[in-house]
């Protein structure tokens, strides 16, 4: 939903590898992306427009991100 962009938080409950980049660029400064990726629990937040941190807490599993 890019012409909704950008979000203040977005949500995913399918793993992934990792973050898909389109889900960043829509993704407000000072926004939160909560995602999981492989057998962890990603929390991604914009801090400007280049820069994001990262925390990481595994130990989960999930169904995983199908693409089509």
């Amino acid at each position: 939903m890019p012409e909704n962009a950008p979000f203040d938080r977005i949500i995913s409950a399918a793993a992934g590898e990792e973050i898909p980049s389109a889900w960043k660029e829509q993704l407000k400064t000072g926004g939160r992306l909560v995602a999981p990726v492989k057998g962890s629990i990603i929390l991604l937040t914009r801090k400007s427009e280049t820069e994001f941190k990262a925390e990481e807490y595994p130990g989960f599993a999930f169904v995983p991100l199908v693409y089509g």
